[in-house]
Formats: C-alpha cells, structure tokens, sequence
C-alpha cells in the first residue's frame, strides 16, 4: 500500500479523531473535527495536520517573510515548496529571500533600523532576547501555541520531551521557534577520513593509535615526497579530533564541557598542552599540511580530488566527498574510508558530541514581530506548524514522482530497522534539478528526528558511495565508529543568557576566541614554542587576564539557573 495521505484523506480521518493517550500512536483531537494530528510519537515523526476551525482558512492573507536561502535554490517565490505551502494554508507567501552566509549581518542591520518584517524563518538568530523580551519588537508565542491552533508542534513537544521548554526565553516565554535536527552524524562532526590506496602502498594497518598515527604519517611521505600524509582546512585543522585522544574536546571555540554539572574550559590542561604537543611534531615533519589553517574546503578539494594524481591520503572533515566529491561511477570517493578514533598515551578515546542529554535547538529559526497584524499570526504561525511534518521533510528531496516517491509497506529505511516512508532517486541533490526551484533543500526552520531521517528508504543492495547512498553511508560511519566513543553526558546544552549577561560576555568571549584560535595555530607551527614552559604559562596568564575564568563562571550561572533546579 502506498503511504500517501493526501488532504481529503486526512479530513476523513480527522472526523473520527479520538483523542491520543500518552505517548502511544493514535490521533489527537481538540475542540471540534479540524484538529487532528496523526502522530507516531515512539518514533518522534509527525504528520501534517489539515485546517484548525480557529482560524478561518476561508480568509485568504498575504505574509511577508524573510527566509534564509540555500546558494543552489534559484528562486523561493516561485518554488515547489513554496506552492505547497501556500496551497496548504490559503496564503500568499511573499519572500524576501537572504543568502545563508549573509543573514546575521543583514537581520541586525533590519532589526536595528526598524525594518522590521512580519515573518522571519531562518536557521537560527541569536538576538530573540533583546528583540523579544528587551525591546518587545518580536511577539511572544505561548499564547497561540495550543492543540487547536498548532497541534503538530504540539505532537513534535511530545515525540521530543523538552522541545518546546528548550525555547523559553529567562522570562519563561517562547518568542521564537528553533531549528531542531537530529542528523545522525553530525553529532559526531569532526571526523577523519583517508584515501585506502595510498595507505595500501605503505603495507601497514589502519592506526588505531596517536603513536601508530604518527608512524603511518612517516610512511606515507617516505613513499612518495610529493604526498600530502595528513590535511584539514580552515574549519578543521585536526586539533578536535587528534586532541580527543588527549582529553575531551567539545569543538566549542574555548572548548566548554560540563564535568559532572561542573563547567570547565579545556584549553587550560595540561592534556591538551601535550595534544598541541602532538600536533605540533606532525607539523614540523612535514607530515601535517602547511596551508591546512589557510585553505578553505574548495581549496582543499582542489588539491585532494586529483584523479591523475591523487596525493592526500588523510583529511580531518565532516564528510569524505568534501575533499573527495561524489561521482556517480569512478571517482576517488569510492576508496575513501573512515578512521576511528585514535586512542592517546593515556588512554583517552573520544569522540567530539554534538548531542547533550536534554533537546538541543538553535534559537530564533521562526518569529512573528509586531509588524504583523493580530489577525495573521494564527496563520503565520500555522507555517511553522506544517514545517515540523514529516511531509514537509520529505518535499525537501524535490519533486514527487520525479526526485522521490512514497514508499510501499515493508520497506526498511537507512538504519535497517525504521520503517521507510520515502524513497528518494536523487539525494538533497538541487544540481540535478533542472531549475532548482523544486523545494527550499534544507534551509528552513525544521523539526527532523533521527527517525524521520532514518526513513528515507535503503535496500539491502543500495550503493552507499552513491549520491542517494550517502545519508546511509554518514550514519554507519557515525553509528559503528564515532558514537561508542561519543560523549552525550559531555556536552553542554542549550544555555540562555539574558540580553545584559550577553552583553558582557560576548566581547569578552570573542576576544578570547581569537586569542586561543592564533595561540593554537601559533603553538602547532612552532612561532609560539610549546614546550617552552615559559610560554606554556605566559599563555595561561593572558587568558585569565582576558576573562577566561568569567566566562566559565557566567556560564556555570546561567547553567545552573537553567539545569540545576
């Protein structure tokens, strides 16, 4: 049986709605028929909902939005997901579209002004506390937020437990929506991968230690002088990954963790002087790639994806295919391969976790500002209410029929166990989609479980190096070879400031990031001597003249307040 539902579907069921119990699948009801969610709620998916009687889906309304776009998106007012959307709520949906890259910069220069526009969906904007519970320009959502008016992002606060707390300002009120996405292997970002055949040509094993490491490194430029033993990029030079060897590192830009409930900064240690240490021996023998801080990713593939001529044996990077980029057939992506995590002199084996143990969203992805009129927010709002569907996840792959099709009952999706919903011929792929305006990709605020992305159909014999294989491909890797060393209870949540304390911590903050990242970069390329115990210390010193221990006490405050009730 196909899993399509379409809307006069939904409107049957709706009719017969009972009211869901618990955490179990069913329906939910509210006040009248038009209320109803189906839901599979022990699998965290949610199912697009049809009209709420609260407000009149007769009364036709115009809402202007300003959307964060996706680069390979070529027009989001006359896209497919768009149709859909607008089709679904009755509105026109006016966009005023700004490149991802440039958002932040542009929403403070809009808010600032007093340009405010009525609807803003993003990726996440750090400023809903200052224009919504400081200035009152951003409207407090808690009183429109119910089963009648948005009974999908209340079925989304049941699947995930917390999700709706999770945005409550210091007021203890939800002025914005966040962006919530459970991608599997991104929890685990800072990754390394290499290209199997030059280390075939050394005769020696995967390492699976920082002394092996080093060793494979050495064997590798012995070969060949041209080779390139170990690259990052700009964004990823190695330190997280190398240094979880060491001691945890959280990839946070001062490398916050939570001891225990206890916040502490690891750029302080003793483990990650010897890290630095490590790294820094890599460097000087040539065995790390001297433009690695520089480069950007393009830059980096340029150098690795060389089919003639391939040089780069290991890459420290969130996926393989940006250094080595997918090719359908051929191609050096299909010799790539993950490296487990390294264990350390001392024993240490993490992996850095990008998950904590309480839901985790990005803040400010969807607000209504006093710019809209009473009368359309319910509707608005109903926007947000349809993004946080399983529908509307699925339309991110394009076209139904022509990039994606429902699938049948019995088949399996990425993980082999999550029923599939989906089946997807292309992949997030908009190259392939002739005028690239068949959906939004995944550029919008977004409710995505793990069970959701699990759902996309795999069969047995899918091509994992392939495109459409490679969601399948990331959540292996990160299931079989990051996750054991993962670190949830590491990791520190979502933590709120008020607009005052953020005042005083975010130039503090900044500083020191800059400080620590030309420190770090110094130290492994020897302009700073890291073991120089003079200036080991005299780094010590200027961090803690600079604010370091304020900070991690105004973050240990803030958790506190928030966590430890």
């Amino acid at each position: 049986m196909n899993n399509k539902k379409n809307l006069a579907g939904i409107l049957a069921i709706m009719m017969a709605a009972s009211t869901l119990m618990g955490c179990g699948g069913g329906e939910v009801s509210g006040a009248g028929s038009e209320q109803t969610v189906s839901t599979s709620e022990e699998q965290g998916n949610v199912t697009a909902t049809a009209d709420i009687a609260a407000d009149d889906m007769s009364v036709k309304y115009t809402i202007n939005a300003v959307l964060s776009q996706h680069p390979l998106v070529k027009d989001v007012n006359n896209n497919a997901f768009t149709d859909w959307i607008e089709e679904e709520l009755n509105i026109d949906l006016v966009i005023n579209p700004i490149m991802n890259s440039e958002f932040g910069d542009k929403m403070d220069i809009m808010m600032a002004t007093g340009e405010y526009p009525e609807l803003v969906m993003c990726s996440g904007y750090e400023k809903v506390d200052l224009y919504g519970v400081d200035e009152g320009v951003i409207v407090p959502l808690d009183e429109y937020i119910n089963e009648e008016n948005t009974p999908n992002l209340m079925a989304a606060d049941r699947a995930v437990p917390g999700y709706l707390d999770s945005m409550r300002q210091l007021d203890g009120k939800i002025y914005a929506i966040g962006d919530y996405a459970e991608a599997f292997h991104t929890y685990y970002p800072y990754k390394c991968w290499y290209y199997s055949p030059i280390l075939e040509e050394t005769g020696l094993p995967v390492p699976t230690n920082t002394d092996e490491f080093y060793e494979t490194l050495k064997a590798i430029k012995e070969l060949n002088p041209n080779y390139i033993p170990l690259m990052g990029h700009s964004r990823d030079y190695g330190l997280v990954f190398l240094g979880n060897a060491f001691l945890y590192l959280s990839g946070d830009s001062l490398q916050l963790w939570n001891d225990n409930g206890v916040i502490k900064s690891a750029i302080v240690e003793d483990e990650y002087r010897e890290a630095l240490k490590y790294i820094n021996k890599l460097y000087s023998e040539g065995l790390l790639y001297n433009n690695t801080f520089a480069q950007t990713i393009d830059q980096a593939q340029a150098i690795a994806n060389s089919e003639s001529d391939p040089v780069v044996c290991f890459a420290t990077t969130l996926d393989a295919k940006e250094f080595w980029p997918i090719q359908e057939e051929g191609g050096l992506y299909r010799d790539t391969l993950a490296l487990t995590p390294l264990k350390g002199p001392g024993g240490e084996q993490n992996a850095c976790t990008d998950i904590s143990t309480v839901a985790k969203t990005v803040d400010g992805a969807f607000f209504i500002t006093t710019e809209m009129p009473e009368e359309k927010r319910i509707r608005a709002l109903k926007i947000m209410d349809l993004l946080v569907t399983e529908e509307a996840y699925i339309r991110t792959f394009g076209l139904e029929g022509e990039h994606w099709e429902y699938s049948e009952e019995g088949a399996i999706g990425l993980d082999g166990e999550t029923p599939a919903k989906f089946n997807s011929f292309t992949g997030w792929a908009p190259k392939v989609w002739g005028e690239q305006n068949a959906s939004w990709v995944n550029f919008y605020p977004r409710f995505q479980t793990h069970a959701i992305r699990m759902s996309q159909e795999a069969p047995a014999d899918m091509d994992i190096l392939s495109s459409v294989g490679s969601e399948k491909r990331l959540y292996m890797v990160a299931k079989e070879q990051y996750e054991p060393y993962g670190a949830k209870e590491k990791t520190l949540p979502n933590i709120r400031f008020s607009a005052d304390e953020t005042n005083e911590i975010s130039q503090a903050k900044a500083d020191l990031t800059k400080y620590e990242s030309d420190s770090c970069i110094a130290f492994i390329t020897g302009s700073m001597d890291i073991n120089n115990d003079a200036v080991w210390e005299e780094y010590l010193a200027q961090l803690e003249s600079m604010g370091l221990q304020t900070v991690v006490d105004m973050t240990q405050m803030a958790y506190d307040r928030q966590y430890q009730k």
